[in-house]
């Protein structure tokens, strides 16, 4: 099915999102990635670095432009005289679930992640694995692995631009929230595979920022798509719904192609069988 069929043919908006982000085959069963990190064997130091690098770099963005789409729809409720309690519920919503990345309001984060700004996610994982991962490679290394492919490139063009739209804010939680979990269990599957002098790198304890993820995406997930209090309460009219998922299929489309990058990163056990 493509994007124009799924905007055309459907009239469900939730529906339509998800069929979105299907199309954009970020499932499990479906991303190259995702797979990859099921059968996950090895991962070099420099790669696992710069899988770190780009994805920090992805959190970050992330957090502080759905802030800022937050903000929009706040400036159009604050103009307003009476205010739509669905797009209230959303509101209520969304910022309960990005305040998780900011200030760990939901008690799988709040219970294990660093007081202060240290917990902040993209701070927490810096400290969990990027840096652990720096200090065993050269200041070249570093460098090299700090780059920003092109696919990242787009995606964070694309985050800057919803930053600043009425539906932007919407748009973003509905994508990641349903990617979050599997994403988290595949950097899971593929940090532990790195390792220094032939030993792990990172015990149990250490993933601690990825398990907590692992806990807390189910409850997101279904915070951003539920019926009464979901991100699709955003919209407010049938041109506005058609723009939605238009958004929601080019989004989840740059995050398909960012999280791709990561793919030839992992040594698979089917590549070891092979020789590779």
């Amino acid at each position: 099915m493509t994007i124009t069929q799924i905007v055309n043919n459907t009239t469900d908006v939730e529906a339509r999102a998800n069929s979105a982000i299907e199309a954009a085959k970020l499932r499990r069963r479906d991303h190259p990635f995702l797979l990859a990190a099921q059968d996950a064997e090895a991962i070099s130091l420099a790669d696992a670095l710069a899988m770190c690098c780009q994805f920090q770099a992805m959190t970050r963005m992330f957090m502080f432009t759905t802030i800022s789409g937050l903000g929009v729809i706040a400036r159009s409720l604050a103009r307003g005289t009476q205010s739509d309690r669905d797009e209230l519920a959303m509101f209520q919503t969304a910022y309960c679930v990005i305040g998780d990345d900011l200030a760990n309001l939901a008690p799988a984060f709040g219970e294990v992640a660093p007081a202060g700004p240290a917990g902040i996610h993209y701070l927490w994982w810096q400290d969990s694995f990027r840096e652990p991962i720096a200090a065993c490679l050269t200041q070249q290394e570093r460098d090299r692995a700090a780059l920003i492919p092109p696919e990242l490139g787009e995606l964070l063009d694309n985050m800057d631009r919803l930053a600043v739209h009425p539906l932007g804010c919407a748009v973003q939680l509905r994508v990641v929230e349903a990617i979050a979990k599997d994403v988290a269990v595949a950097l899971r599957r593929v940090l532990a595979k790195v390792t220094v002098g032939g030993r792990p790198l990172f015990s149990r304890a250490d993933m601690t920022w990825l398990d907590a993820h692992i806990r807390a995406e189910t409850m997101h997930a279904k915070q951003v798509s539920d019926e009464d209090s979901g991100m699709s309460l955003v919209v407010k009219s049938e041109a506005e719904g058609e723009l939605f998922v238009e958004l929601v299929a080019e989004y989840a489309t740059n995050w398909s192609r960012a999280l791709n990058v990561y793919t030839p990163y992992i040594r698979t056990r089917s590549m070891a069988g092979n020789g590779a």
